[in-house]
């Protein structure tokens, strides 16, 4: 007998490897077993047991690690993971198992990454919106029926109650489901919402867990211990038994998109396949969704739910839209000063949002013009005025702070541009240090960070957070009541098809953390394009006008939805081979039907730690077969590496 072995941890597809089945009666199709490969033992996945095979003097299998490792159904998942994001079958099992689980025993002794962080709650009464939506859910969930929802709920609709109910009745008819979230940071806070209900049958997992304590929970969850998964993108891949729901909250966010790793797998699009697979019910919840799923919906490839208002009817923020030409000089405007220093008077919070952290974005000497770069990238260094270091945020090389000028030994700088930290230092001449938290991928870079910063805003011993992106998914603190937009711009100047929908879901989910409580909200959105549409329908909260706009320039422009792109990139430490490389690959794909390359060009950062980048961007059209062209085996140069990146979310 004979099995195809996928070996995780390489660029290798299925290994055709011989067996004695009277030697190894328990060898199926998921178990892990030891093979060598290269002279080296390694552990793999059998994926195909068969009677023949072509492959000549197949080693054989040396021993079975675990017979029931791995759920058929999930090697299903992962193939296609493989073939739609053009990846070796061994990158994308990568994803799905921790270093070193096989054959790992599970121990009760593990205490679970978070504890309960609140009494046991029981379930709440649903609106009358919101037991609609459940009722239409139920039916599909009931009969093990594969069906997407889109779920568009403004801000503070209660889109989290409803899929605790559903996770209840999940839980009710013996099924699992899985949580997502859009970063990891943000799984501390689903925590405490969700262990509220469900503690004891849920569990956290994610990558930056320690590897002993993820091993752990991963065993745990596939032998059923744990029902109820939350995690980021990862967790898309959890073992869980007899899968009845998968939700993705926030299903706009591009944290759900794989960026550095190959393959560059989406978990909202991998959640949807998975659940196709199980024949589950895939609920993919947002207040501003993206342009593509939106448009899914009113074709009705998805069905659309919505929720129109916030939970006991409360308003939505008043939004003020503010020139910042006319304080060009200014941090703050006079409006937002003013309503900032009317709350210092209140028990009433406020949240301050600016889409880049650091102090300065760079700085500059007025007497010779020198910019400090990184000297691996070539773009210009940002200040962090607190650690006294100038950081590259792209490669992440360090490098002191200098007291002279290194060109002309000037000793007077222009810290040019506005991050969170400088935010922070203007706010501590108005208030209290005390009183005013940041938080930032920096502040909360060591473990259990966000958690303080989260629990002492929460307990009202701050009264101003100061936050990028973060602060703007899934908190909910009754006594915000204002929030601040220091600069709407930072997204929309970017050259990138989709900066304006970013700019109006960052707007819309900001705005959206105010006025959750007692007292109504309010909004103030500083910006130097206050005519743009995604500002101004940012600022109403109105996504249908929104979508409306939008989604015309995408098809006048030939972008996704209508077309399907991917991005290759060529990396070289020489400029010259990396252009070649583009030029050769322009050249294989150029006029083949429905398809449309364009470049190769620099990136819009071309250089990282030495290396060149260049980039070309196919757009494809639907009837056009653009995986037959695109095979890892086409795309080997010498002294060059090519990325594929398909349905990339950004062009940058």
């Amino acid at each position: 007998m004979f099995a195809d072995v996928v070996i995780p941890n390489t660029k290798l597809d299925e290994l055709t490897y011989r067996y004695d089945e009277n030697i190894l009666p328990q060898l199926k199709v998921g178990s892990a077993v030891k093979v060598n490969l290269r002279q080296k033992r390694s552990v793999g996945i059998v994926v195909r047991i068969k009677e023949n095979t072509l492959t000549p003097n197949p080693k054989e299998i040396q021993a079975v690690v675990e017979t029931d490792f791995c759920n058929p159904k999930l090697l299903r998942l992962t193939n296609w993971v493989s073939k739609y994001y053009i990846a070796s079958w061994g990158e994308t099992l990568t994803l799905a198992f921790p270093k070193g689980v096989y054959g790992y025993r599970p121990k009760k002794n593990f205490e679970l990454s978070l504890t309960g962080r609140g009494k046991q709650e029981s379930t709440s009464i649903l609106t009358l919106e919101q037991h609609r939506v459940v009722k239409r859910i139920l039916p599909k969930l009931q009969l093990n029926s594969f069906k997407i929802f889109l779920l568009h709920g403004v801000t503070g609709s209660g889109k989290t109650e409803i899929y605790l109910h559903l996770i209840e009745e999940t839980l009710r008819l013996n099924k699992s489901a899985i949580v997502l979230v859009p970063e990891i940071s943000l799984t501390p806070f689903y925590w405490e919402r969700f262990s509220q209900r469900f503690f004891g049958k849920l569990i956290v997992l994610h990558s930056g867990l320690p590897t002993a304590q993820r091993k752990n929970y991963w065993q745990r969850i596939r032998a059923g211990e744990f029902r109820v998964v939350i995690g980021p993108r990862s967790a898309v891949f959890a073992p869980v038994r007899n899968l009845g729901l998968m939700v993705v909250d926030e299903e706009h966010d591009p944290s759900y998109k794989e960026k550095e790793r190959t393959p560059h797998y989406h978990a909202r699009d991998v959640a949807i396949m998975r659940a196709k697979f199980e024949n589950s019910v895939v609920i993919l919840g947002s207040a501003t969704p993206s342009v593509e799923s939106f448009y899914n919906a009113q074709n009705h490839r998805y069905e659309l739910l919505s929720l129109r208002s916030r939970i006991d009817k409360k308003p939505l923020p008043k939004a003020i839209i503010v020139d910042m030409r006319r304080y060009k000089e200014s941090i703050f405007s006079p409006i937002l000063l003013s309503e900032i220093n009317d709350r210092l008077k209140t028990a009433e919070q406020m949240i301050l949002f600016l889409n880049r952290r650091g102090f300065s974005r760079f700085i500059l000497c007025p007497n010779c013009g020198y910019v400090p770069k990184c000297r691996f990238c070539g773009i210009p260094l940002v200040f962090h005025k607190s650690e006294k270091l100038l950081s590259c945020h792209y490669c992440r090389y360090e490098t002191g702070l200098f007291d002279n000028c290194p060109n002309c030994q000037g000793t007077d700088f222009y810290y040019q541009g506005s991050g969170t930290q400088k935010i922070e230092m203007e706010l501590n001449r108005l208030v209290d240090k005390n009183l005013v938290i940041r938080m930032d991928r920096d502040s909360t870079s060591k473990r259990g960070a966000a958690e303080k910063l989260y629990d002492l805003f929460s307990a009202g011993k701050a009264k101003i957070l100061v936050g990028t992106q973060i602060v703007t998914k899934g908190f909910d603190f009754p006594q915000v009541t204002l929030c601040g937009v220091i600069s709407a711009d930072t997204i929309l100047n970017l050259p990138d098809f989709r900066s304006a929908e970013r700019t109006f879901q960052m707007l819309t989910q900001v705005i959206g953390r105010a006025g959750r409580g007692e007292l109504p909200g309010k909004a103030v959105i500083q910006t130097f394009h206050n005519d743009h549409y995604a500002i101004r329908y940012g600022a109403q909260q109105n996504f249908l006008k929104f979508y409306e706009r939008e989604i015309k320039i995408r098809e006048q422009l030939q972008y996704p939805p209508f077309t399907k792109l991917v991005r290759i990139r060529i990396y070289s430490n020489d400029e010259k081979i990396a252009l070649r490389a583009g030029e050769d690959l322009k050249d294989k794909l150029n006029n083949k039907k429905g398809l449309l390359v364009l470049g190769p060009v620099p990136a819009f950062r071309p250089q990282k730690r030495y290396t060149h980048i260049f980039q070309l961007l196919l757009k494809i059209q639907k009837d056009c077969n653009f995986h037959s062209l695109l095979t890892r085996q086409n795309l080997i140069y010498p002294k060059a590496k090519v990325d594929i990146d398909v349905d990339p979310v950004e062009l940058l």
